[in-house]
């Protein structure tokens, strides 16, 4: 063990008898030693003792005295204070501008609020009293100090001119899962759809639009919305003062089937009416008011009525008739054909900012593990996860694993055997394609609503 030597009573001490100083202190240090080796825990209390008083000693925030500093400091050219006189902030000697403390929302005690004037802002936005709510300062760093309904992301786009899908405005799009309908029951009554239900759970204001339709396909769902263009040529290249028209299309659509009818509201060359799809695939277009014969020239595009949500918050469920009647469209497989038309939907919002749940489809009870349904259900479901991401929600996922819990019901035998195949149980199904009611009741309440509310999509 050495000693300090400038000490000059060690240095006496030493002088007269070092090695009767020296004998004793080493044997006490090897003691400590020893100690030490055969249990350490005292030493690792007291390194804690002292960690733990230093972590009580505040000096980021000031409880220390030592680590403010006053009015006086050079540091600034002109410098805002505290209410205790200590500085807050402000601007240095070569202009810039400095927070000491995070500023707060004008009218807190001790906040010191920041002129429009002050340097080091590239862009400000202010408040009603002259002070900034948020900016860019020079660096490019995006700053807010006060937020009301919106996020500083959502103030931040805002800056930059984005646009984003409307909070208060949400419309369904699918088929007869959106719809409400089973084939026990038939179509639901008003109120008992998913829809219907999400409208009873969202902020007073927000408008949910249910615009599925029962039996439809993906393509024919986007026609009826717009998001598919369908244009068609008049047959005679005169729309009639009144009565039915032919029509003839050179596009390839993936109709549910060449015998189902369908009838699409809209207008036509600016005339008000409805294109049906007869048996056979015939196109039809009927006027609905009688008016003068309107010569047309090439195809014409069709405006579809239901045209109106291009700005809205979107939930795409579509697909499953395209599964159940191998529906292909213009496309390779139905994998790739629903794939592709829900892209088509999203981007029939103009909107920068997208605000769209993609759903995909499920299974059937009896598309287990194994079957074609089966694979091509999960090979739609996983393309559109790996193409959008968070904005994929697993519906098919939670009506396997947690729909029967949450409904109170004990699984049956089938119930356990239909969700180790990987499909719906029996128990939350109305017929082996479509759910109950209470199952579409916690779509609502335990999927839809959840999502929009942590995405941030409604009001909060």
């Amino acid at each position: 063990m050495a000693l300090p030597q400038d000490d000059p009573v060690i240095r006496l001490l030493t002088e007269q008898n070092a090695a009767d100083i020296y004998a004793p202190l080493d044997a006490v240090e090897g003691m400590v030693v020893d100690a030490i080796a055969s249990d350490a825990a005292p030493v690792q209390a007291a390194t804690n003792a002292v960690n733990t008083v230093l972590a009580g000693v505040d000096v980021v925030k000031g409880s220390d005295a030592r680590a403010l500093r006053d009015v006086r400091s050079t540091q600034y050219a002109l410098p805002f204070t505290d209410e205790a006189g200590y500085i807050a902030g402000g601007v240095k000697p070569d202009g810039a501008f400095n927070f000491e403390k995070p500023p707060t929302v004008l009218g807190v005690a001790g906040t010191v609020a920041q002129p429009v004037s002050a340097p080091g802002w590239a862009e400000v936005h202010v408040d009603q009293d002259g002070y900034i709510s948020h900016g860019v300062r020079s660096d490019g760093t995006f700053v807010a100090y006060k937020t009301a309904a919106a996020s500083s992301l959502d103030a931040a786009n805002d800056m930059l001119g984005y646009t984003r899908s409307a909070k208060t405005r949400i419309a369904t799009l699918g088929d007869s899962l959106t719809a409400g309908y089973d084939g026990v029951s038939g179509n639901w009554s008003t109120g008992q759809s998913w829809p219907a239900q999400l409208q009873t759970l969202v902020p007073a204001g927000v408008e949910v639009f249910n615009r599925a339709v029962a039996g439809w396909t993906a393509d024919e769902i986007a026609i009826n919305l717009g998001g598919l263009p369908f244009e068609v040529a008049v047959v005679g290249g005169t729309i009639p003062a009144s009565g039915p028209v032919n029509l003839t299309t050179s596009q390839i659509i993936g109709w549910t089937g060449a015998n189902n009818i369908r009838s699409f509201h809209g207008s036509l060359a600016g005339i008000s009416g409805v294109i049906r799809k007869n048996e056979g695939n015939a196109l039809i277009f009927t006027r609905n008011s009688a008016g003068a014969a309107t010569p047309v020239d090439g195809p014409l595009r069709f405006a579809a009525n239901w045209d109106l949500h291009r700005t809205d918050t979107l939930i795409i469920f579509i697909g499953r008739n395209d599964v159940s009647n191998n529906v292909i469209g213009a496309d390779s497989s139905v994998v790739t054909h629903v794939v592709a038309s829900t892209q088509r939907l999203v981007n029939y919002l103009t909107v920068d900012l997208k605000q769209v749940i993609l759903v995909g489809t499920i299974t059937t009870t009896t598309e287990t593990r194994g079957t074609a349904g089966h694979a091509t259900v999960t090979s739609i479901n996983a393309a559109l996860a790996a193409k959008y991401g968070p904005r994929f929600v697993d519906v098919r996922r939670y009506l396997i694993d947690r729909c029967i819990y949450d409904q109170g019901i004990t699984p049956t035998s089938d119930d356990l055997a239909a969700m180790a195949a990987d499909t719906l149980p029996p128990s939350i199904m109305a017929d082996g394609t479509h759910y109950t009611k209470a199952s579409a009741a916690l779509l609502a309440s335990k999927v839809f609503y959840p999502y929009l509310q942590s995405r941030g999509w409604i009001p909060q």
